[in-house]
This record gives C-alpha cells, structure tokens and sequence, in this order.
C-alpha cells in the first residue's frame, strides 16, 4: 500500500482512531498543520474520576497520599527511642531502668498516634519486638561476668523480660488502645 493511500485512508478516519505520529530522527519533516487535541465524548468518562454527588471535590483524598509513619517507620521511631533509652541507662546504673522504660513507653504511644490508617496493627506488633531485641542485645554486651553459654543467655533473657514486664505491658497496652480508639473513630 503506497504513503498517499494510506493517508487517504486514515485522514477520514475520528481522531482517536489515528496511529500517533513518531518521529525519530531528524530528517523526518515535522507535519504541517499541529495534532489537534482529541476531546473525548463525556460518555466514556470513567465514574470514579468524576466527584460522588454527596462529596465536595475540594475535601477529597488521593489514595496513595495517606500522611503518617508507615510500618517501618514504626520500627525505626520506637527502636531508635529504646536504644537511647537502654544506652543512657546502661551508662548510668549498668541495668535497664526509667530512662529505657519512658523512652520505649513515649516512643510506643507516639508511634500509634502517628502511623498512617492502613498500618496502624504495626502499632501494636512492632512494640514488643523492639523491646526483645533490646534486651537481647543489652544482655549480649552487658558485662555482667556471667558465663555466656545459650542456656545462660536464654536464662537471662527471660528473667529481664520478666523484670521489665510492666514497661511492656504499658507500652503495648497504650499502643494497643489509641490504636482501638483510632481504628473505631474512622469506620
């Protein structure tokens, strides 16, 4: 089919149904007249584009623009305020104590404030996980003078976790609720 019948052809034809121009060197002439823009009937136009009658355009949210601390987030704002805390406490009394137990508490509720509706069960989750592995890396490098064989350090473990049950217990249970409080003020 020569070049002339076939712009023949397609010059008849409605403008969504043209092939796009490409021009990929420089030695193709630009065409003459610009492309028109295409309108498209109002028909075709997709429902969920368009604003829902009873919903102000202005006030409605974009899915993916959801603000706040995603999961990860999570982890990083409460392991970061629990690590300081079991640092300061380690340098100032040897042990895990108030700096470590506020810090892991304030870190957990803020977290649960902040993260964003979709992850707001890692605000639950999270917590306790950052609080084992405090204290599993603080008995791993406290230098208590006990032997360090597995069954020591397990032994260790679960009496410190035993010892700072309460600042787990707020913690989560504090996440735990604001979580509750937030997921049932949205539904």
């Amino acid at each position: 089919m020569n070049a002339s019948r076939w712009e023949a052809d397609f010059s008849q034809a409605p403008a969504k149904e043209r092939p796009l121009e490409v021009h990929i060197d420089d030695e193709t002439p630009e065409p003459e007249s610009p492309v028109e823009p295409v309108s498209w009937p109002a028909a075709e136009a997709t429902p969920a584009a368009a604003p829902r009658a009873h919903e102000n355009p202005a006030t409605r949210v974009q899915r993916g623009s959801a603000s706040g601390l995603t999961a990860p987030g999570v982890a990083v704002i409460v392991l970061a305020a629990s690590a300081l805390g079991a640092v300061i406490d380690s340098i100032v009394r040897s042990d895990l104590g108030p700096f470590f137990a506020v810090l892991f508490i304030a870190s957990s509720v803020y977290a649960a404030t902040q993260v964003r509706r979709r992850d707001l069960l890692a605000a639950v989750i999270v917590p306790p996980l950052v609080f084992l592995t405090i204290l599993g890396v603080h008995e791993l490098v406290s230098p208590t003078g006990r032997s360090r064989a597995l069954i020591d350090l397990v032994g260790d473990l679960v009496s410190t976790l035993a010892l700072n049950a309460p600042t787990l217990w707020i913690g989560t249970g504090a996440a735990a609720v604001i979580v509750f409080v937030r997921h049932r003020r949205h539904r």
